[in-house]
């Protein structure tokens, strides 16, 4: 029998059992506190527990994903797998190093955790997909962000009980139930930084006109909510070497904050030079204007062009047309060359000086063949 078809019989098992354990320790006590003591004294209790625990978040996420996803693309499953596989990896770590401390309940928060997180990851990937897209369907993306809004005040309510608590109680409190509350600030800023770009893309959508400044605000937007996950991590790390341990499984996510750090850092810088580099080229104005020569026209727009930018290859464009074009491809529109910011058009004289020198090679080529030629039909005879 396929898994698929296996789970809800299984799911129906798990639920079945676990309701048993609760009715039989309702009828056998009297108490509410006897009937907690019985349910959690035994650790086959427990492992029941737990398993239907991630039966219910099994089925709770696959109802989540048939409402605002309707199915789990395979792009969008690979994505899934690898991201599970990295935070699996380290919450296996957290559970090696504190495995003296480690219960039923604290692997509990760790599956919650988890969960969350890939509802964060599947939401970003699909959003991305469907803006690549141009995908304008109105019921999909108010299903999307509906379910950002619940992510966003999930996040943000937790976020806000575990600072209280741990700002009262931190001291006392185990340091995976740190991890967990300092996991739910993370995810907040994830929440809050796909929200932002998402609704951003829509404007952008709506009114099918490309922002040119939004590259660049993203990349704004990315470096400020990176460093704040890497404080996030780096208040984490010191707390917890205060209390003499050291938690090599947050090394991990601290790499990875500097790695993006220093990417959003990169390509805001590249973004910046670029657009530098691209407003120092030759302005051109038209010289029809003052009723000389041909109008320019630009080739992106098709419009005409009064005052333009000129290429290393000498074609003019539009500003505005070839920073939107650059974005996509790094060519001439025109001849297809690549494009060197750096380097300025040659000036109408100097053309004209080259092309002058090139043609006096290939006349001086010519002459040379054909005295060459007339050599061999003069020495033919005599042979």
């Amino acid at each position: 029998m396929p898994i698929l078809a296996a789970l809800p019989i299984y799911s129906a098992l798990s639920v079945a059992l676990t309701v048993g354990i609760v009715v039989s320790a309702v009828k056998s006590q009297r108490t509410f506190f006897d009937i907690v003591i019985q349910l959690t004294a035994s650790k086959l209790n427990l492992v029941i527990f737990l398993n239907c625990l991630v039966v219910v978040l099994t089925n709770a996420a696959s109802l989540m994903i048939y409402v605002f996803f309707g199915s789990v693309r395979s792009v969008e499953s690979k994505f899934l797998i690898d991201k599970c596989q990295k935070k699996v990896f380290q919450f296996l770590l957290l559970t090696v190093v504190l495995r003296n401390s480690i219960d039923i309940y604290k692997v509990m928060s760790l599956i919650v955790i988890l969960s969350i997180w890939m509802l964060h990851w599947l939401a970003s990937k699909r959003t991305k997909g469907l803006v690549g897209e141009e995908n304008r369907d109105k019921s999909v993306h108010a299903r999307l962000l509906l379910l950002f809004a619940g992510l966003t005040a999930l996040d943000a309510l937790v976020s806000y009980i575990f600072a209280v608590q741990f700002y009262k109680h931190g001291t006392k409190m185990s340091d995976i139930y740190i991890m967990v509350g300092f996991e739910f600030g993370r995810l907040l800023l994830k929440a809050v930084e796909d929200n932002f770009k998402y609704q951003v893309s829509l404007f952008e959508l709506s009114y099918r006109e490309q922002w040119l400044e939004k590259k660049f605000v993203f990349n704004c937007v990315s470096l400020v909510f990176d460093s704040g996950d890497f404080l996030i991590n780096m208040k984490l790390f010191l707390f917890i070497v205060s209390r003499g341990a050291l938690p090599i499984y947050i090394l991990s996510e601290i790499v990875d904050n500097l790695t993006r750090l220093a990417q959003s850092g990169h390509a805001l810088y590249k973004w910046r030079q670029f657009i530098y580099k691209l407003k120092k080229l030759k302005d051109v104005r038209s010289s029809a204007e003052d009723g000389e020569g041909s109008q320019l026209q630009c080739c992106i727009c098709l419009g005409d062009i009064v005052t333009g930018k000129q290429l290393s290859c000498s074609h003019v464009f539009h500003l505005v047309c070839l920073r939107s074009w650059l974005i996509e491809k790094v060519e001439c529109p025109t001849c297809r060359k690549p494009i060197q910011l750096d380097k300025q058009p040659q000036p109408a004289a100097e053309r004209r000086r080259r092309a002058a020198g090139l043609e006096r090679r290939i006349q001086q080529e010519r002459r040379l063949h054909i005295r060459n030629a007339g050599g061999l039909a003069g020495a033919d005879p005599g042979n």
